[in-house]
């Protein structure tokens, strides 16, 4: 092969023989190599080449470390979304007398019975019109907030709590008003918060209007 100038250089073969080269013919063999890029004026070319290589490594090497860091960050980011945040679910312990505080006075409702609430012992509404106020009965299984605003869709929605008469157990609701145009049709609740750390973020929650059903969506939960 031909090397600097340098025809068939034997000891320079990508074989097992250049692992067999003795050390004077390596050394002999790198005077020759030196000697001829000095001879033809490539040693400040290699030089300035092999720079250039080291600074191309050098940039993409950084532009990785980057995107690693910024993924690192996403993922540290997505996991505080998740963990410092409340987490609604459908409330699985079954009521019966509940306790509605409004307007100065107390409201008292059985969950086994009442028609417009969704609760353990009943699934779907019945017999509303429109306008109705539909109550689902849920619980938070997350962290606690300094304040909740919740709509659905686009329109704000009444999150409040209230007691179980028998065993003065705080319940959480949210409350909405009926349209039979959208009975059993997915709907999106917006759950907007601040956490106790000051935190602002907001959670994406699928129901079904009208239907005990809630599901977080986003953050998405795992599959």
């Amino acid at each position: 092969m031909v090397f600097a100038g340098i025809d068939n250089v034997d000891v320079f073969r990508f074989n097992s023989d250049v692992f067999q080269t003795k050390p004077g013919e390596m050394k002999a063999f790198c005077l020759v190599a030196i000697t001829a890029i000095n001879h033809d004026n490539h040693w400040e070319s290699f030089w300035t080449a092999f720079s250039a290589v080291v600074a191309v490594l050098a940039f993409f090497w950084a532009v990785l470390e980057r995107i690693s860091r910024m993924r690192t960050d996403k993922k540290l980011d997505e996991i505080k979304r998740r963990g410092d945040a409340p987490f609604f679910c459908v409330c699985e312990s079954a009521m019966w007398n509940i306790a509605f505080y409004r307007d100065g006075g107390v409201e008292y409702l059985c969950a086994a019975t009442e028609k417009s609430i969704l609760s353990f012992q009943h699934d779907t509404v019945e017999a509303l019109h429109a306008g109705d106020p539909v109550i689902l009965l849920v619980d938070d299984a997350g962290e606690p907030t300094h304040e909740i605003v919740v709509k659905l869709d686009d329109d704000p929605i009444i999150f409040g709590s209230a007691i179980e008469h028998d065993t003065a157990k705080k319940v959480l609701f949210l409350k909405y008003p009926y349209d039979p145009q959208k009975q059993g049709k997915e709907q999106r609740i917006i759950v907007s918060f601040e956490t106790r750390s000051g935190v602002h973020n907001t959670h994406t929650y699928l129901t079904l209007h009208g239907v005990r059903f809630l599901k977080r969506i986003d953050p998405p939960l795992p599959q």
